[in-house]
């Protein structure tokens, strides 16, 4: 699960938190050159988020990877690991188990 932060680029031309509600969730994507990262953590609650792809650079597909909570786990140390190929005009359901989250980074295909 570490791959994350061996991906992330702290030095980030964009910055956008796009939903939430305080004290709720939160969902907020970073661009650091041409690949992105969205993190996003929920309070008490379980809640299930759908998150448009729209900020990612149109016509680039990208190799999402997703870390995020193991559903129905107790076990903040669980960590489901998931794969796959995205664009801009995607859309992804989002799940966070209550006080969890996920994290996915974008990077583009070559």
């Amino acid at each position: 699960a570490f791959r994350f932060f061996r991906d992330f680029d702290a030095d980030c031309d964009w910055s956008s938190a796009f939903d939430g509600a305080i004290g709720e969730y939160i969902v907020v994507a970073r661009r650091a050159g041409d690949k992105y990262f969205l993190g996003a953590g929920t309070n008490h609650e379980a809640r299930t988020v759908l998150v448009a792809l729209d900020f990612l650079k149109p016509g680039v597909t990208y190799e999402a990877t997703l870390y995020a909570d193991v559903p129905s786990s107790a076990d903040p140390e669980q960590i489901a690991i998931d794969t796959r190929r995205v664009t801009a005009s995607d859309t992804w359901e989002l799940p966070m188990n209550a006080t969890g989250g996920a994290a996915i980074s974008f990077l583009p295909v070559e």
